[in-house]
């Protein structure tokens, strides 16, 4: 690691702790939002505590994925897919490793929400609403 970046990462952990305690609020107010609707949000399990780099959900079906990605997009709200499973990837295809069909499922029904710490309650509740608005037709 050269001085720079070292200099750079001790500055990032600056502050690190409200960091983290912001995007533990954030995924709590998404988790809040999602409750009892066919939108599934990741929580951590056992004694983990979760960082929340992401705050992720998954669609009901695989095929409004992408539909659903399309439409926050119109609505101005930044989406990222799942990662796709190792296994599926080119580089790792000729293994013939699978079927793995959880992760196959998670690959297909999984969105990345907004979730830095810049995000006010508002703008969470904002996104949280119009993905629940979708409704995949």
């Amino acid at each position: 690691m050269t001085n720079l970046n070292a200099a750079i990462g001790l500055a990032q952990l600056e502050g690190v702790e409200d960091k983290l305690s912001r995007k533990r609020q954030i995924a709590d107010l998404y988790e809040a939002c999602f409750r009892n609707s066919p939108y599934e949000f990741h929580r951590s399990t056992g004694d983990v505590i979760h960082s929340y780099w992401m705050c992720s959900v998954l669609v009901p079906k695989n095929v409004i994925r992408d539909v659903a990605r399309d439409f926050l997009t119109a609505e101005g709200i930044e989406t990222r897919p799942f990662f796709y499973p190792a296994h599926t990837m080119p580089v790792y295809r000729h293994l013939n490793a699978g079927p793995f069909p959880i992760a196959e499922d998670l690959g297909a029904r999984g969105i990345n929400l907004p979730s830095y710490p810049g995000l006010s309650d508002e703008d969470v509740r904002f996104i949280a609403s119009k993905v629940l608005t979708f409704t995949g037709h």
